[in-house]
């Protein structure tokens, strides 16, 4: 999301020397103690993010696009009431079927890159 990266730069998060799509931005958390005015970035450890490089076995090129995409999908920006106590930034990981994953990354309002995959692959 450029928008979201462009306010991570604005709090001060300093973007890798070798940009991609596919950079992992800081958590970014705000609350009424601090003020939702001031929120605090934090970044995670390298050694914290589990990635999958995606490759085709039949097709070198493809591994020049050099896509990835994270290995657990996880949230925290949804609510959950339990016993009547409101959570509001309950965190929530799943899984991935395959067609999510190519769908975030061919879809044009995502990553848009199924032009790139058929010329990677020699579709035409």
């Amino acid at each position: 999301n450029l928008e979201f990266t462009a306010f991570c730069v604005d709090l001060g998060w300093e973007a890798p020397h070798e940009k991609s799509d596919f950079d992992v931005l800081p958590i970014v958390i705000s609350d009424r103690n601090l003020g939702h005015d001031n929120p605090q970035l934090f970044q995670l450890p390298r050694e914290a993010i589990l990635e999958v490089h995606i490759e085709h076995p039949d097709h070198d090129l493809f591994s020049m696009l050099n896509m990835r995409w994270y290995a657990i999908p996880a949230i925290s920006n949804m609510g959950v009431d339990i016993g009547g106590v409101y959570y509001q930034t309950c965190p929530f990981n799943g899984w991935y079927a395959i067609t999510e994953i190519a769908r975030d990354l061919l879809d044009r309002q995502r990553y848009d890159l199924a032009e790139a995959v058929a010329v990677a692959c020699n579709i035409s």
